[in-house]
């Protein structure tokens, strides 16, 4: 499996740590299909006499800018699929970039960060198949490491489902790169995969929700519902936030610093 990838923000985009589950959410049926598979999420809105699968897009030409409409899970939410871009610049590690690429200073100097560097001559690149990309690699509220260049396959967290169980924060789901704003692989917790798990209250949707008081930074599938279901902060009142509590995204009091 590819190491682990460290926190890291997001450029324009607040996001969470990895460390994102509901512990008491329930587990979903081996949704899925990899890490090199499609992926989607999904809206919070219904009819009220029935639930179908939805979500961010329906057809890649709503996908601006090169991305395709996928879905997250077979028969479940649909969302845009980017790929990643190769870094444009070196030397954005502190202290730039040296000779094979990489290292620490020397000196008293700050270390160098850049692993690799695009089509440069003499420095270690990531091999012909691999991209050498920008951090931030997904979007986190965690502490940041300035924009550095790192080779993709090195930031990756997951290579299939398997690798996102988390003891007691429940199963978890390896999304693919280009997905939810993330350049690699990562794991998500997972409480539902499609709308049809979704059932203990009228229009049941799976859906991603991003972390409470971190915008964009996904932090699983679980089931919302027309009565103050939510997939994200903003989608509550003044006084309230997104909350998840057994396996259920809704709106509940509480304040974001």
């Amino acid at each position: 499996m590819a190491r682990l990838a460290l926190v890291l923000l997001p450029l324009g985009v607040i996001g969470v740590l990895a460390a994102c589950g509901d512990e008491s959410g329930s587990g979903g049926t081996g949704p899925g299909s990899g890490p090199s598979g499609p992926v989607s999420v999904g809206n919070t809105t219904s009819t009220g006499t029935g639930s179908t699968n939805g979500g961010d897009c329906q057809t890649s030409m709503e996908c601006m800018g090169g991305g395709t409409c996928v879905a997250l899970t077979p028969g479940g939410f649909r969302t845009c699929q980017f790929p990643a871009q190769p870094n444009t610049q070196c030397g954005l590690g502190q202290g730039g970039m040296t000779g094979a690429g990489g290292g620490g200073g020397t000196g008293g100097a700050e270390p160098v960060l850049d692993e690799c560097c695009e089509n440069v001559e003499d420095v270690n690149d990531c091999g012909d198949n691999e991209l050498c990309i920008t951090t931030p690699l997904y979007p986190s509220c965690g502490q940041q490491e300035p924009p550095h260049n790192i080779c993709q396959n090195d930031g990756h967290e997951c290579d299939n489902n398997a690798d996102c169980s988390n003891g007691d924060q429940g199963p978890g789901f390896c999304i693919p790169e280009g997905t939810f704003g993330s350049q690699v692989r990562k794991c998500i917790r997972i409480s539902c995969a499609t709308d049809s798990e979704c059932t203990a209250q009228p229009g049941g949707r799976c859906v991603p929700v991003d972390e409470t008081c971190c915008p964009g930074a996904v932090r699983g599938l679980y089931c919302t519902y027309d009565a103050g279901g939510c997939r994200k902060d903003a989608d509550c009142g003044a006084g309230n936030t997104c909350q998840v509590s057994a396996g259920v995204a809704s709106c509940q009091p509480g304040t974001c610093n």
